[in-house]
């Protein structure tokens, strides 16, 4: 039986290119000509911002790395 890929190997970009293609789904679900905001459409959302939630939550920033602000090395 398969299983789950459970490690991915992303780069800065790609995640870039990930957030930004959900923010446009956010945008579109919430654009006042996509109806009069269903249910599903609203769930959707929920669903796309707390996934954009997690994707920052794992990014490692360098000020967090380094509070001091020195580069390791």
């Amino acid at each position: 039986m398969s299983r789950y890929n459970d490690k991915f190997t992303l780069n800065p970009a790609d995640l870039e290119l990930i957030e930004h293609a959900l923010e446009s789904q956010v945008s579109l679900r919430l654009h006042p000509a996509a109806g009069d905001g269903a249910p599903d459409e609203k769930d959707t959302v929920r669903r796309i911002r707390r996934l954009l939630g997690k994707l920052h939550n794992q990014k490692v920033f360098y000020s967090q790395a380094h509070p001091d602000g020195s580069p390791q090395g």
